[in-house]
C-alpha cells in the first residue's frame, strides 16, 4: 500500500440566522467563499476504508495545509503499515516518505502512482490538491440536501452527492457541515449498492493558526530521495 490517503477535502463559510431555509446551492457558495479565505488549516482525520474482501483499513492521519500555497503534509499514525510515514504536496510535486528506509520518493502531481493509485492521472496538479472547495471537488456530481439538524453542537446541514456517471466505484457521498462555521464533520463514501466505501471524520479542527511553511516541507537532512518524475 502506497505511502498516501490524501482525499480532497472542505469547507466554511457565514453563519445566518435563517441558514435553514438556504438551498444547496447557497450553501455551498458560502462554503466557497470561506475556503478561499483560509490561509491555513490543521486537523486530524480519522475512519476507515473497506476493502474489496470486507478487511477494514483504520486510518489516523494528522494533516496540516496551507491551500493558497498548494502545500499540504499528512503524517501517518494509522494504519500500522504505514505509521510514522508522510506524504507532502507540494504544488506540483509529491513525496512519498517512508519511515523504516528513511527514503523520500518524488513523483509529478499528475502521476497516479503519487497517491497510491487511488485517482486517476490528473491534468491539473491543483486536482490533487487539499482545497476544502467541495464545488469543485464533486463538480458534475448532483448536489441536494438531505436534511437540516439540531444538535447541542451546532445546526448541520447534511448534504448528499450523487456521481452521475457509470461504472464507478463511488456512487455518493454524504457530507456533514456545521452552520455556525460551515466546517465539515465527516465525508463519507458509498458504492452503488448502497454499501460503505470510506468514511472519514475531521476533528480537532483548526484554522488560520499561522503553520510555517518550513515544518510542512521538512523532510529528514539524511533521507535517501528517489526521484519518480
Amino acid at each position: 500500500m502506497k505511502n498516501t490517503i490524501i482525499l480532497s477535502l472542505i469547507l466554511m463559510g457565514l453563519s445566518f440566522g435563517w441558514a435553514q431555509n438556504l438551498t444547496v446551492d447557497e450553501v455551498l457558495d458560502n462554503m466557497q467563499l470561506k475556503a478561499e479565505a483560509i490561509e491555513d488549516i490543521h486537523l486530524l482525520l480519522t475512519g476507515k476504508i473497506i476493502d474489496p474482501d470486507g478487511t477494514e483499513i483504520i486510518l489516523e492521519v494528522d494533516i496540516s495545509a496551507l491551500p493558497k500555497e498548494k502545500v499540504t503534509r499528512a503524517e501517518f499514525y494509522q494504519p500500522d503499515a504505514l505509521a510514522d510515514n508522510f506524504t507532502i504536496l507540494d504544488k506540483d510535486v509529491v513525496y512519498n516518505y517512508v519511515y523504516l528506509t528513511n527514503q523520500a520518493t518524488l513523483f509529478s502531481a499528475s502521476d497516479p502512482d503519487a497517491l497510491g493509485g487511488l485517482l486517476p492521472a490528473r491534468e491539473n496538479s491543483e486536482d490533487t490538491s487539499f482545497d476544502f472547495n467541495l464545488e469543485r471537488l464533486f463538480a458534475g456530481w448532483i448536489a441536494s440536501i438531505d436534511s437540516y439538524e439540531e444538535t447541542a453542537e451546532g445546526n448541520i446541514y447534511n448534504l448528499r452527492f450523487d456521481n452521475k456517471e457509470e461504472d464507478v466505484v463511488i456512487d455518493h457521498v454524504s457530507v456533514s457541515v456545521y452552520e455556525s462555521s460551515w466546517l465539515p464533520t465527516n465525508m463519507i463514501f458509498f458504492k452503488e449498492d448502497n454499501s460503505l466505501f470510506t468514511e472519514l471524520y475531521f476533528e480537532d479542527l483548526i484554522v488560520d493558526n499561522g503553520l510555517d511553511i518550513e515544518d510542512l516541507v521538512y523532510i529528514p537532512d539524511d533521507a535517501e530521495i528517489i526521484d519518480e518524475r
